[in-house]
Order: C-alpha cells, then sequence, then structure tokens
C-alpha cells in the first residue's frame, strides 16, 4: 500500500471531519432549526467516516493471523468432541485466557462458522460498536476527534483484526466503565472480567466505588 495514498485518504477524512464539527456562528443560530443535516445524519457520517479509515488502516494485517487464535479454535473443536474444554483429550488443561471469547467461538463452531473469519468480524463489530458509542452526546464536543484519532491509531486497526479477545474487552471496559448506572456498569464489567484478565482489576474497583458511593450514579 503506498503511503501516500493511505496519508491521503486519511487528511481527506480528517477534513471532512473538521468540516461538519465546526460549531455555528451566532448569527447562524436561527438557521440551524432549518438545517436538513440533523445531529443523526451528521453522526452517521462520522461514524461512516470512521469506518473507511479503520477498513482502510486494517487491510495490510489481513493476511496475518496470529497463532494464540488456534489455541482457542482448538480448545472450541475439542469441546464440540468430547463436551470437555480440553486441549488434549483427557487433559483438562486451561490454555486459554478470556472464558468468554471461547464461549463465543464454541457457538462459532457449533454452526459450522470459519473461526478464522468469525472471530475477526467479531472484532472489527465490537471496534465500529466501540467507535459509535463514543459519538454519544454524553462525551462531550470532543468525541468526534476522540473518534477520529482512534480510528486512525494503528495500534487500533492492528487489534481490530487480528480476531483476539482483545476488541471485546475494550469494549466492554468502556461500556461498563461509563455507564450511567452502576446496577448495569457492574455486570459488564463482570462481563470483561470473563474477557480479559485485568477485567477482575476494573470490577474490583468497580464494586469498591459502588461501596462509597450511592447506588445510581450520575456522571
Amino acid at each position: 500500500m503506498d503511503s501516500w495514498l493511505s496519508w491521503s485518504i486519511t487528511s481527506a477524512c480528517i477534513i471532512l471531519f473538521s468540516v461538519l464539527t465546526l460549531p455555528p456562528k451566532p448569527h447562524q443560530e436561527v438557521k440551524k432549526q432549518r438545517s436538513h443535516v440533523g445531529p443523526y445524519l451528521k453522526t452517521s457520517l462520522l461514524l461512516l467516516c470512521a469506518t473507511l479509515i479503520v477498513g482502510w488502516g486494517l487491510l495490510p494485517y489481513l493476511p496475518i493471523q496470529i497463532d494464540d487464535s488456534f489455541i482457542v479454535f482448538a480448545y472450541a473443536w475439542n469441546f464440540l468432541k468430547t463436551g470437555a474444554i480440553c486441549w488434549n483429550t483427557g487433559e483438562l488443561v486451561e490454555g486459554y485466557a478470556s472464558p468468554l471469547h471461547l464461549l463465543l467461538m464454541i457457538v462459532g463452531a457449533q454452526v459450522h462458522l470459519d473461526l478464522s473469519v468469525f472471530s475477526r468480524v467479531l472484532s472489527v463489530v465490537c471496534s465500529l460498536t466501540l467507535l459509535g458509542y463514543l459519538l454519544r452526546p454524553a462525551f462531550g464536543a470532543r468525541r468526534f476527534a476522540l473518534v477520529l484519532l482512534l480510528a486512525c491509531w494503528q495500534p487500533f486497526q492492528f487489534w481490530s483484526s487480528m480476531g483476539l479477545e482483545t476488541m471485546l474487552g475494550v469494549l466492554l471496559g468502556t461500556l461498563g466503565w461509563t455507564c450511567s448506572s452502576w446496577s448495569i456498569g457492574i455486570p459488564v464489567l463482570g462481563l470483561f472480567a470473563l474477557t480479559r484478565p485485568e477485567g477482575h482489576a476494573w470490577l474490583g474497583i468497580a464494586l469498591l466505588l459502588r461501596g462509597i458511593h450511592p447506588p445510581n450514579r450520575k456522571d
């Protein structure tokens, strides 16, 4: 992929983001209500731009498949064959780090999906869902710049294409930690703990804060 072409596309998206996120001038407030570009259409266009950036950025990584993925695939296939979560038949060795991701791979294998493709699609869906979630008005006026930076960030593009539990964990951690109510946030962080080892620390901190603050937090 030519670097100049990549930078050209990224620059064009940055310009589009900048134009769409310009604050209105004082004398334009009256015309704002008559504008045909509503907030939902504006957010959709921004999300589309971010999707195109991520899609373009992960293209070079599509031929790459991290070998850790095949560890989870082997556990999923063996579960369907033996009914036990094992690496070798009769040896109950826990060689996986994400029970929730393993469960999703088992479901995929049960319906005869190509786990290599299924895991990548799941990872990309989690990434795009995260970008869409961060475009909520609750994250303030700078949310557009945040989404743009994430979409252009090379590690974000890389892990979005690897098919591991990384992006699922990032999505669950973000959803749980930024949720307006502990009654919803803590169960989501519980899923995060089943996805990534560090999720246990996040869940522990959330439970500690839940004991300090009132039940319904409004952050």
